[in-house]
Protein backbone atom coordinates (compact mmCIF):
# COMPACT_ATOMS: atom_id res chain seq x y z
CA UNK A 1 0.00 0.00 0.00
CA UNK A 2 1.35 3.47 -0.92
CA UNK A 3 1.63 6.28 1.57
CA UNK A 4 -1.20 8.20 -0.08
CA UNK A 5 -3.49 5.20 -0.04
CA UNK A 6 -2.68 4.47 3.59
CA UNK A 7 -3.69 8.01 4.56
CA UNK A 8 -7.20 7.40 3.24
CA UNK A 9 -7.56 4.41 5.59
CA UNK A 10 -6.64 6.32 8.75
CA UNK A 11 -9.35 6.51 11.41
CA UNK A 12 -11.63 9.54 11.49
CA UNK A 13 -10.16 10.61 14.82
CA UNK A 14 -6.82 11.24 13.07
CA UNK A 15 -8.42 13.53 10.50
CA UNK A 16 -10.28 15.31 13.28
CA UNK A 17 -7.03 15.91 15.13
CA UNK A 18 -5.56 17.51 12.01
CA UNK A 19 -8.44 19.98 11.89
CA UNK A 20 -7.96 20.73 15.57
CA UNK A 21 -4.20 21.31 15.29
CA UNK A 22 -4.15 23.34 12.04
CA UNK A 23 -5.96 26.48 10.84
CA UNK A 24 -7.70 24.35 8.20
CA UNK A 25 -11.44 23.85 8.10
CA UNK A 26 -13.03 20.41 8.15
CA UNK A 27 -14.11 20.99 4.55
CA UNK A 28 -10.54 21.71 3.38
CA UNK A 29 -9.24 18.61 5.17
CA UNK A 30 -11.96 16.50 3.59
CA UNK A 31 -11.10 17.72 0.09
CA UNK A 32 -7.35 17.24 0.62
CA UNK A 33 -7.89 13.63 1.67
CA UNK A 34 -9.92 13.00 -1.48
CA UNK A 35 -7.55 14.82 -3.86
CA UNK A 36 -10.09 17.56 -4.49
CA UNK A 37 -7.88 20.28 -3.00
CA UNK A 38 -4.28 21.09 -3.85
CA UNK A 39 -1.54 20.55 -1.27
CA UNK A 40 1.50 22.80 -0.99
CA UNK A 41 4.90 21.50 0.12
CA UNK A 42 4.43 23.19 3.51
CA UNK A 43 0.96 21.62 3.84
CA UNK A 44 2.43 18.24 2.99
CA UNK A 45 5.19 18.58 5.58
CA UNK A 46 2.61 19.45 8.23
CA UNK A 47 0.48 16.43 7.32
CA UNK A 48 3.49 14.12 7.28
CA UNK A 49 4.44 15.23 10.78
CA UNK A 50 0.90 14.85 12.09
CA UNK A 51 0.48 11.43 10.49
CA UNK A 52 3.87 10.28 11.75
CA UNK A 53 5.29 9.63 8.27
CA UNK A 54 9.07 10.07 8.02
CA UNK A 55 12.22 8.94 6.22
CA UNK A 56 12.03 7.64 2.68
CA UNK A 57 8.24 7.62 2.61
CA UNK A 58 8.12 11.31 3.57
CA UNK A 59 10.69 12.17 0.89
CA UNK A 60 8.63 10.27 -1.68
CA UNK A 61 5.48 12.23 -0.85
CA UNK A 62 7.25 15.60 -0.88
CA UNK A 63 8.74 14.79 -4.28
CA UNK A 64 5.28 13.93 -5.59
CA UNK A 65 3.94 17.24 -4.30
CA UNK A 66 6.80 19.23 -5.85
CA UNK A 67 6.39 17.55 -9.21
CA UNK A 68 2.62 17.47 -9.33
CA UNK A 69 1.38 18.56 -12.76
CA UNK A 70 -2.25 17.44 -12.72
CA UNK A 71 -3.54 20.68 -11.30
CA UNK A 72 -6.95 22.08 -12.10
CA UNK A 73 -7.08 24.19 -15.27
CA UNK A 74 -8.01 27.26 -13.20
CA UNK A 75 -4.54 27.40 -11.62
CA UNK A 76 -3.27 28.82 -14.93
CA UNK A 77 -5.50 31.85 -14.31
CA UNK A 78 -4.89 32.29 -10.57
CA UNK A 79 -3.45 35.77 -11.11
CA UNK A 80 -6.82 36.95 -12.45
CA UNK A 81 -8.99 36.13 -9.48
CA UNK A 82 -7.04 35.24 -6.35
CA UNK A 83 -10.01 35.58 -3.92
CA UNK A 84 -12.27 33.83 -6.46
CA UNK A 85 -10.02 30.82 -7.18
CA UNK A 86 -11.59 28.67 -4.48
CA UNK A 87 -15.03 29.38 -5.98
CA UNK A 88 -13.96 28.05 -9.37
CA UNK A 89 -12.46 24.95 -7.75
CA UNK A 90 -15.68 24.30 -5.83
CA UNK A 91 -17.75 24.88 -8.95
CA UNK A 92 -15.71 22.25 -10.82
CA UNK A 93 -15.96 19.74 -7.97
CA UNK A 94 -19.63 20.19 -7.03
CA UNK A 95 -22.26 17.68 -8.02
CA UNK A 96 -25.08 20.17 -7.46
CA UNK A 97 -25.11 23.99 -7.48
CA UNK A 98 -27.88 26.35 -6.38
CA UNK A 99 -27.77 30.06 -7.28
CA UNK A 100 -29.90 32.99 -6.24
CA UNK A 101 -29.02 36.08 -8.28
CA UNK A 102 -30.48 39.46 -7.44
CA UNK A 103 -28.73 41.79 -9.90
CA UNK A 104 -27.09 40.05 -12.86
CA UNK A 105 -27.11 36.84 -14.88
CA UNK A 106 -24.80 34.32 -13.14
CA UNK A 107 -21.51 33.50 -14.84
CA UNK A 108 -22.57 29.98 -15.83
CA UNK A 109 -25.37 31.46 -17.96
CA UNK A 110 -23.68 34.54 -19.42
CA UNK A 111 -23.04 35.17 -23.11
CA UNK A 112 -19.68 36.64 -24.12
CA UNK A 113 -21.14 40.06 -24.98
CA UNK A 114 -23.12 40.26 -21.74
CA UNK A 115 -20.01 39.25 -19.75
CA UNK A 116 -17.97 41.97 -21.50
CA UNK A 117 -20.63 44.58 -20.71
CA UNK A 118 -20.68 43.52 -17.06
CA UNK A 119 -16.89 43.75 -16.88
CA UNK A 120 -17.01 47.28 -18.29
CA UNK A 121 -19.65 48.17 -15.70
CA UNK A 122 -17.21 46.95 -13.04
CA UNK A 123 -14.75 49.55 -14.41
CA UNK A 124 -12.37 47.08 -16.05
CA UNK A 125 -10.90 47.95 -19.49
CA UNK A 126 -11.17 45.74 -22.57
CA UNK A 127 -7.65 44.33 -22.59
CA UNK A 128 -5.72 41.06 -22.57
CA UNK A 129 -6.84 40.39 -19.01
CA UNK A 130 -10.46 40.62 -20.13
CA UNK A 131 -9.84 37.99 -22.83
CA UNK A 132 -8.29 35.64 -20.27
CA UNK A 133 -11.17 36.34 -17.91
CA UNK A 134 -13.63 35.39 -20.67
CA UNK A 135 -11.67 32.20 -21.32
CA UNK A 136 -12.11 31.27 -17.66
CA UNK A 137 -15.84 31.92 -17.94
CA UNK A 138 -16.11 29.66 -21.00
CA UNK A 139 -14.30 26.84 -19.21
CA UNK A 140 -16.55 27.25 -16.19
CA UNK A 141 -19.65 27.04 -18.36
CA UNK A 142 -18.53 23.69 -19.76
CA UNK A 143 -19.46 22.29 -16.34
CA UNK A 144 -23.10 22.34 -17.46
CA UNK A 145 -22.55 20.25 -20.60
CA UNK A 146 -19.53 18.02 -19.84
CA UNK A 147 -19.93 14.26 -19.25
CA UNK A 148 -19.68 14.86 -15.48
CA UNK A 149 -22.12 17.78 -15.66
CA UNK A 150 -23.32 19.41 -12.47
CA UNK A 151 -26.97 19.80 -11.58
CA UNK A 152 -27.70 23.55 -11.64
CA UNK A 153 -30.76 25.26 -10.15
CA UNK A 154 -30.90 29.03 -10.42
CA UNK A 155 -33.47 31.59 -9.29
CA UNK A 156 -33.21 34.99 -11.00
CA UNK A 157 -34.74 38.09 -9.51
CA UNK A 158 -36.95 39.80 -12.11
CA UNK A 159 -34.56 42.78 -11.94
CA UNK A 160 -31.89 40.61 -13.59
CA UNK A 161 -34.08 40.34 -16.70
CA UNK A 162 -35.21 43.96 -16.84
CA UNK A 163 -31.88 45.65 -16.17
CA UNK A 164 -30.46 46.51 -19.60
CA UNK A 165 -26.82 45.40 -19.79
CA UNK A 166 -25.05 46.50 -22.96
CA UNK A 167 -27.27 47.22 -25.95
CA UNK A 168 -30.80 45.90 -26.54
CA UNK A 169 -29.27 43.34 -28.90
CA UNK A 170 -26.85 42.15 -26.23
CA UNK A 171 -29.60 41.84 -23.65
CA UNK A 172 -32.00 40.01 -25.94
CA UNK A 173 -29.26 37.60 -26.99
CA UNK A 174 -28.55 36.95 -23.31
CA UNK A 175 -32.21 36.26 -22.55
CA UNK A 176 -32.48 33.91 -25.54
CA UNK A 177 -29.38 32.10 -24.29
CA UNK A 178 -31.03 31.57 -20.91
CA UNK A 179 -34.04 30.05 -22.64
CA UNK A 180 -31.78 27.71 -24.63
CA UNK A 181 -29.93 26.55 -21.52
CA UNK A 182 -33.24 25.84 -19.79
CA UNK A 183 -33.66 22.93 -22.22
CA UNK A 184 -30.73 21.10 -20.59
CA UNK A 185 -31.97 18.29 -18.36
CA UNK A 186 -29.56 19.27 -15.56
CA UNK A 187 -30.51 22.97 -15.56
CA UNK A 188 -33.56 24.47 -13.81
CA UNK A 189 -34.26 28.19 -14.20
CA UNK A 190 -36.87 30.13 -12.25
CA UNK A 191 -37.75 33.82 -12.02
CA UNK A 192 -38.71 35.50 -8.76
CA UNK A 193 -41.15 38.24 -9.89
CA UNK A 194 -41.51 41.61 -8.21
CA UNK A 195 -45.09 40.57 -7.43
CA UNK A 196 -43.72 38.00 -4.97
CA UNK A 197 -43.04 40.89 -2.60
CA UNK A 198 -40.60 40.68 0.30
CA UNK A 199 -38.59 37.46 0.53
CA UNK A 200 -35.78 35.98 2.68
CA UNK A 201 -33.01 36.53 0.10
CA UNK A 202 -33.27 40.30 -0.04
CA UNK A 203 -29.79 40.67 1.47
CA UNK A 204 -28.27 39.61 -1.85
CA UNK A 205 -27.02 36.85 -4.12
CA UNK A 206 -25.47 33.58 -2.95
CA UNK A 207 -24.37 30.19 -4.23
CA UNK A 208 -24.62 26.81 -2.51
CA UNK A 209 -22.38 23.87 -3.47
CA UNK A 210 -23.19 20.24 -2.72
CA UNK A 211 -20.78 17.37 -3.44
CA UNK A 212 -21.21 13.81 -4.69
CA UNK A 213 -19.91 12.31 -1.46
CA UNK A 214 -22.64 12.98 1.10
CA UNK A 215 -20.00 13.09 3.83
CA UNK A 216 -18.61 16.29 2.31
CA UNK A 217 -20.28 19.32 3.90
CA UNK A 218 -22.01 21.84 1.61
CA UNK A 219 -20.43 25.28 1.19
CA UNK A 220 -22.14 28.65 0.71
CA UNK A 221 -20.45 31.46 -1.22
CA UNK A 222 -21.34 35.15 -1.03
CA UNK A 223 -19.56 37.99 -2.80
CA UNK A 224 -18.92 41.62 -1.92
CA UNK A 225 -17.13 44.44 -3.82
CA UNK A 226 -13.79 43.88 -2.08
CA UNK A 227 -14.12 40.44 -0.50
CA UNK A 228 -15.73 37.03 -0.72
CA UNK A 229 -17.07 34.78 2.02
CA UNK A 230 -17.21 30.97 2.23
CA UNK A 231 -19.57 29.57 4.87
CA UNK A 232 -19.11 25.99 6.03
CA UNK A 233 -20.73 25.78 9.48
CA UNK A 234 -23.79 23.57 9.32
CA UNK A 235 -25.95 26.25 10.95
CA UNK A 236 -24.98 28.71 8.19
CA UNK A 237 -25.36 26.34 5.25
CA UNK A 238 -28.68 25.05 6.56
CA UNK A 239 -29.94 28.62 6.87
CA UNK A 240 -29.05 29.38 3.26
CA UNK A 241 -30.60 26.12 2.08
CA UNK A 242 -33.82 27.13 3.84
CA UNK A 243 -33.66 30.59 2.22
CA UNK A 244 -33.17 29.05 -1.23
CA UNK A 245 -36.08 26.65 -0.68
CA UNK A 246 -38.35 29.57 0.24
CA UNK A 247 -37.21 31.65 -2.73
CA UNK A 248 -37.74 28.92 -5.29
CA UNK A 249 -41.13 28.12 -3.75
CA UNK A 250 -42.19 31.75 -4.26
CA UNK A 251 -40.70 31.99 -7.75
CA UNK A 252 -42.59 31.20 -10.94
CA UNK A 253 -42.36 27.56 -11.98
CA UNK A 254 -39.80 26.82 -14.75
CA UNK A 255 -42.34 26.90 -17.60
CA UNK A 256 -43.89 30.20 -16.50
CA UNK A 257 -40.43 31.60 -15.89
CA UNK A 258 -39.35 30.87 -19.45
CA UNK A 259 -42.60 32.36 -20.74
CA UNK A 260 -41.85 35.55 -18.79
CA UNK A 261 -38.35 35.74 -20.27
CA UNK A 262 -39.74 35.25 -23.78
CA UNK A 263 -42.26 38.03 -23.12
CA UNK A 264 -39.51 40.41 -22.05
CA UNK A 265 -37.63 39.66 -25.29
CA UNK A 266 -40.77 40.60 -27.25
CA UNK A 267 -41.18 43.80 -25.26
CA UNK A 268 -37.56 44.77 -25.91
CA UNK A 269 -38.01 44.08 -29.60
CA UNK A 270 -41.14 46.26 -29.71
CA UNK A 271 -39.26 49.14 -28.06
CA UNK A 272 -36.55 48.88 -30.67
CA UNK A 273 -39.14 49.23 -33.43
CA UNK A 274 -40.62 52.41 -31.95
Amino acid sequence: MTVLASWASLPISVSSSVVMTTPWSESKMYRIERAAHGVSVSDARLLLDLYGVSGRQADEVLELVRGAKERGWWHNYADLFEPFAAFVALEQDAASIADYSSELVPGLLQTVDYAKAIRRAYLHPDDEQTERWLAVRAKRQARLTSPDQASYWVVLNEAVLLRSVGSHQVMNAQLRHIIELSDLSNVTIQVLPFAAGAHPAMDGSFTIFWFADEAAPPIVYTEHPTSVLYLERSSDTERYRLIFDHVRARALDPDRSISMIAGIIDQNHDRQQE
